[in-house]
Parts: C-alpha cells; sequence; structure tokens
C-alpha cells in the first residue's frame, strides 16, 4: 500500500507518516523503508504498526514508550498490535478500504485540481496585467516625451518673442 493511502486512513499527514517509518523503522518490513530513491510501500503488518503508534500517539503516548510496547510486541510475536478495521481488507500488495475514503480522496483530487486550474488562471491574469502595465507605461513614457517635446516648442517660441521683443525695443530706442 502507498504511503499516501495509509496516511489518509490514519488520518495523519504524510510528513508525519514519513518520520514515523523512520523513527520506528526496526519495527517495519524492509518495504517501508526502503534505500532512497526507491518507492516506500506498506504491508498488512507495517500498516498495524503505523495504526498500532497513530492510536498511542493520539492517546497521548510518547515516541520512546511507544518503541518499548512495540519491542516488546515483537517479542510476543505482534499479538499486541490492532487488527485492521473490517473494511480495510489487506493482503501484501493490497488494500481495500471504504468506499467513503476513496470518495473522500476522489472529492480531495477534484478539488486539488480546481485550485491547480484556479492558480494557473491567476498566473495567466498576473501576466496579462503585467504585460498591460508594461503597455500602459510605453504608453505613459510617449505621453510624457509628447509633451516635453511641446513645451520645448512653446519655450523655444517664447524665447523667440522675447528676443523679437527686445530688438524692436532697442530700435526704437536707438533712433
Amino acid at each position: 500500500m502507498n504511503p499516501g493511502l495509509v496516511a489518509q486512513l490514519l488520518n495523519v499527514p504524510g510528513r508525519t507518516l514519513h518520520r514515523w517509518t523512520e523513527f520506528y523503522a526496526d519495527f517495519l518490513l524492509s518495504d517501508a523503508t526502503p534505500p532512497k530513491g526507491q518507492p516506500r510501500v506498506f504491508s498488512e503488518h507495517d500498516v498495524r504498526v503505523m495504526k498500532y503508534v497513530s492510536d498511542q500517539r493520539s492517546a497521548g503516548q510518547p515516541h520512546n514508550s511507544i518503541k518499548r510496547a512495540l519491542h516488546s510486541a515483537s517479542n510476543n510475536h505482534w499479538e499486541a498490535l490492532p487488527a485492521l478495521p473490517a473494511d480495510w481488507q489487506c493482503d501484501d500488495h493490497n488494500l481495500t478500504v471504504p468506499a467513503s475514503l476513496v470518495e473522500r480522496l476522489k472529492e480531495q483530487q477534484i478539488i486539488q485540481e480546481a485550485l491547480i486550474e484556479e492558480q494557473r488562471q491567476l498566473l495567466q491574469m498576473a501576466g496579462a496585467a503585467l504585460k498591460l502595465s508594461h503597455e500602459q507605461r510605453a504608453a505613459s513614457e510617449q505621453r510624457a516625451r509628447f509633451h516635453f517635446s511641446r513645451h520645448r516648442l512653446v519655450l523655444a517660441l517664447l524665447t523667440v518673442w522675447i528676443i523679437v521683443y527686445w530688438v524692436v525695443v532697442l530700435s526704437i530706442l536707438l533712433t
């Protein structure tokens, strides 16, 4: 069984399950603690161990106490491990889970896909807004250049008028 499904069944985050498999590795089969790069697969035994850990953590038991109890259980052929719920049927490769969990997983997948679509649309909108912002900035800069050129022209005309004025004034005074 894959770790995501085990985490769902135990109602714990995947990261928590991963930490537990590292901490309780001595009590799990090798497929539950594979070398780096190999897929993690839980057997029925591993699921029972993780269920026991989950139950004990929910009851407030510290990790060292749980480890001692698991060590004791291993000496007694794992009789202390809880049986899997009746609607969890497990063989070495597969686990049959309640239909309600399957439905919940499907709903979560639909929600996740909708969120991904929303994020994609938001990214497109942000890209369009950025493009529009660049276009608006370019248009604003173009308007500013136009107004600057216009003001330079007005300033040049005023300068010419002032020069003409003083030429006329001086010519009147000199005559």
